[in-house]
């Protein structure tokens, strides 16, 4: 069956049926424009055409199989029920004379049907079962969603025309690969989907591979332009780039070893906390507000200072604190909170006492030593008092701001972003170029090295060391990796001090919740100290435009609080789990738990949400969006319906329920401090 110009299909499109494909279909393509892109002899000539590749599975237990593929070629879709169409498309693909690319949303799923069936080559992944990208032949498979962020709906939105239908197919229906699709909704749904790559393509070619660029990931983008912004910066200084690697590199720490526990313990995230005050409780003020930073990470890169040269031994002494970007190992000894906030991982911890106690993942009281920066010391003995400590190592390094040609990039990505936001464009590719970029530029100074390489043959994954030295995997380098641990440290450093500023358990005034960026508060008793806040960092902003040369006008705001909401309800469990109600609705943010879940849960089972989301709580497979990855990396075969059906390989997304539960000591922490809360207002 030839479908042409159906009437769900704009004009332009045609859709084929593989076994109905025309002889000659593939060679039209063999005098399309061509773009050779690499120097020397790892030049490649790639193909300017739009390829796409999506498949839909039907799934029995836990193993799962093909029924239909669709691959998008230009403005053409073409459509298959089975591998040996798919396998016979390929074969013709390979006569043309040029390398094609091809756009998969979520390559390691696509890949693992695909694994056992062809001869895979070039094979580049991060992680087991994850590559960005590999080869067919000339068929060279890219993961769209690597380069874009989020899922393939978030893609259509930022970039291209055609939009992610959903709903339109049920996943849990089986089926084979005679099971009729109906045209309207089903086979629209896996129509959309390749259209959707397809468009993206056109963007990436349109953008980057037309100038050279084939990008992987969405870092690569920026590291591209930073690099690019760092020779003209060396150019017109007269310096060489092999200087600036240099410099660079004897900022990174000396051994791969000393690297590693670098990243490994003075390296930490944002602060994301539930007071255990206030944990279980559903608080009903009308006065409770939530506030964000504004733009945290980038307001610390252009405001804050990091290490500019090499960390060296020296004594400890509390003055060097105040000069100098510092590192040290310290233990504390007899250890108590001052607050009910707690503030350290335990995974950050390199050692602990037997009694210490722990909330929610983070140190409450003990003994602990600890890896810690300037920032975080500060941090520590402003939440906790401690009998005794022990500095058994102290390094300091000079400090300074982030390079130009890094923060010049930011800053251009930043304005532009900032200039379509408020010309009300935020809708358009270009935003989402920027707003992309802004979020990289953080994401960028804490790229790992990677010391192992991930291979794929004779249908096995392995994980091997790098042949690369240290020495030489650093020498290329233009960014340390204690600007990174800087940037987070300063970032963190900004969001505890406010969060200790904003406590006040005296007086019930206090901050219920704190993520990254943000704070859930009580009520609005703090809204002079924010306005007060605001104001001294619009100065800091100010000083820094007139050192940069920046337009003030773009960064006034910037690390500003700004008011998310008036919640009238909100309750939590813990870290990532909290949910509340504000004028706009009822809002759920629950770690492993779609989003939209337990509204859709409790609108079903006419249930309510601040009722059942406590200890133990379980929500249906049915209702949570939650998927397991089961890999089948052997063959297997069903009767699906009244056919027989067969894999090589694949993987299984099987619904997964989702249970709540509180562990035994936190519940034991909450009444502690529900006990002295008590006891305090009784007083």
């Amino acid at each position: 069956m030839l479908i042409i110009n159906h009437q769900y299909l704009r004009t332009n499109k045609m859709i084929f049926n593989y076994n109905q494909l025309p002889n000659n279909y593939i060679s039209q393509y063999k005098t399309a424009e061509a773009k050779k892109i690499g120097r020397g002899k790892k030049a490649t000539t790639y193909g300017k055409i739009h390829v796409a590749f999506d498949i839909e599975t039907t799934r029995i237990g836990e193993k799962s199989y093909m029924y239909i593929w669709q691959m998008q070629i230009n403005d053409d879709t073409i459509l298959g029920r089975t591998w040996d169409e798919f396998e016979s498309l390929v074969s013709q693909l390979h006569a043309l004379p040029y390398t094609i690319l091809v756009w998969v949303a979520n390559l390691g799923f696509e890949f693992q049907f695909l694994m056992k069936r062809f001869e895979i080559s070039n094979l580049f992944a991060k992680e087991k079962r994850q590559p960005l990208k590999f080869n067919l032949g000339n068929l060279e498979f890219h993961d769209a969603l690597a380069i874009s962020g989020g899922s393939l709906e978030q893609l259509a939105n930022d970039y291209t025309t055609t939009k992610k239908l959903v709903g339109e197919l049920d996943y849990n229906l089986l089926r084979n690969s005679k099971t009729e699709l109906s045209p309207s909704d089903e086979l629209q749904y896996c129509i959309n989907d390749v259209v959707i790559l397809k468009e993206f393509s056109e963007f990436l070619w349109t953008t980057y591979i037309d100038k050279g660029f084939i990008p992987i990931t969405k870092t690569s983008i920026l590291r591209r332009e930073v690099r690019l912004k760092a020779k003209e910066w060396c150019r017109e200084r007269g310096i060489k780039m092999s200087r600036l690697n240099y410099e660079i590199s004897k900022m990174f720490p000396p051994t791969a070893k000393q690297y590693n526990f670098d990243m490994e313990y003075l390296f930490c995230g944002g602060f994301t906390h539930a007071n255990a005050r206030y944990v279980g409780e559903t608080l009903t003020n009308k006065n409770m507000i939530g506030i964000d930073f504004t733009s945290s990470y980038p307001s610390v890169m252009f405001n804050e200072y990091v290490p500019i040269t090499p960390f060296v031994e020296t004594d400890f002494s509390y003055e060097k604190l105040k000069q100098y970007a510092c590192k040290m190992i310290v233990s504390f000894y007899g250890v108590r909170p001052k607050t009910s906030h707690s503030i350290f991982s335990k995974n950050k911890i390199l050692r602990h006492s037997k009694n210490s106690v722990f909330d929610n993942g983070r140190f409450m009281q003990g003994s602990l030593s600890l890896y810690l920066t300037e920032l975080d010391f500060d941090i520590f003995k402003k939440f906790y008092s401690y009998r005794k400590m022990v500095v058994h190592k102290f390094e300091t390094a000079k400090r300074g701001y982030l390079p130009k040609y890094l923060l010049d990039v930011l800053y251009r990505h930043y304005k532009t972003k900032n200039d379509l936001k408020k010309s009300g464009k935020k809708e358009t590719q270009e935003y989402a170029i920027c707003k992309s970029m802004v979020n990289s530029a953080y994401g960028l100074t804490v790229t790992r090295l990677c010391f192992n390489d991930i291979y794929f043959n004779d249908g096995e994954w392995s994980i091997q060391p790098t042949d690369k030295q240290y020495s030489e995997m650093i020498s290329k380098e233009i960014l340390s990796p204690y600007f990174g641990i800087w940037i987070t440290a300063q970032a963190r450093h900004n969001e505890l001090l406010t969060l200790f500023d904003m406590t006040d358990p005296q007086s019930g005034h206090d901050v219920a919740y704190s993520d990254t960026d943000s704070h859930k508060l009580t009520d609005d008793f703090f809204r002079p100290y924010i306005d007060t806040y605001n104001k001294m960092q619009i100065l800091k902003n100010a000083k820094t435009c007139y050192r940069l040369g920046y337009d003030m006008s773009t960064l006034w705001d910037i690390g500003c609080f700004e008011y998310e909401s008036n919640m009238t309800k909100f309750k939590t469990l813990g870290s990532k789990r909290y949910i509340y109600q504000d004028e706009s609705g009822f809002h759920q943010t629950i770690s492993g738990l779609g989003k939209k879940s337990m509204e859709k849960y409790c609108k079903a089972k006419k249930k309510d949400a601040f009722q059942i989301f406590n200890d133990r709580m379980a929500i249906p497979s049915e209702f949570t969006d939650k998927l397991r990855s089961v890999y089948n990396d052997d063959e297997h075969a069903d009767m699906v319906l009244d056919e027989y059906m067969q894999e090589e390989s694949s993987v299984a997304l099987v619904p997964v329920e989702f249970t709540l539960k509180l562990t035994d000591e936190y519940i034991n922490i909450i009444y502690k401090l529900y006990e002295r809360t008590i006891r305090r207002l009784e007083i």
